[in-house]
């Protein structure tokens, strides 16, 4: 795994530990794995009345599929192009322009940054950038894993359920990430 930067707008992101091919990613979608923090980022959107959601790093585009089932706007950026290309053929809207060269007038009810944070150089300018995009009264929703989860407490759950792989770059507490909004 290495970091990669963009030639034509120098972002900096975790090369794919993983090949993707277009066909392994139409692969993955297909079998709909359906993420737990999914169906709380669904919820949550439906109980706030969101009707328009931005998602920064769109993967294989698991959450773009629920929510555009669910008839909620969906845009989502995606600098790995073999990623994004699955994503615009499973009919979403998902973009490899990075987000600071996205249209400045358009807002959003919901930005989502879901397991992005600890990969990017800059993860301060990607919220404050990320944030840019919010319209009146719009939430801004960023996941990351724990450096102090619980499971890292307990042997047999840090086996089986914490990862904390090389290719991040950054890791966050609650009061860490708290740091990195108020900036």
């Amino acid at each position: 795994h290495s970091i990669v930067t963009c030639k034509n707008c120098r972002f900096e992101y975790v090369s794919n530990p993983i090949d993707w091919s277009r066909s392994q990613i139409s692969g993955a979608a297909k079998k709909r794995r359906i993420r737990p923090r999914h169906t709380v980022l669904v919820n949550f959107a439906e109980m706030t009345g969101s009707r328009s959601i931005l998602e920064v790093g769109s993967g294989v585009g698991e959450l773009g599929l629920l929510l555009t089932e669910r008839g909620i706007g969906y845009v989502g950026v995606e600098p790995d192009a073999s990623r994004a290309a699955s994503c615009q053929d499973a009919g979403l809207d998902v973009r490899t322009t990075p987000l600071e060269l996205l249209p400045a007038d358009l807002k959003f009810d919901l930005v989502v940054i879901d397991n992005v944070l600890e990969h990017v150089i800059d993860p301060v300018g990607l919220l404050n950038t990320a944030q840019a995009f919010l319209g009146d009264g719009g939430r801004l929703v960023v996941v990351v894993p724990n450096r102090k989860d619980i499971r890292s407490h307990v042997p047999s759950w840090s086996r089986k359920h914490l990862w904390t792989p090389r290719v991040h770059v950054n890791y966050f507490t609650g009061a860490t990430l708290k740091d990195a909004l108020v900036r």
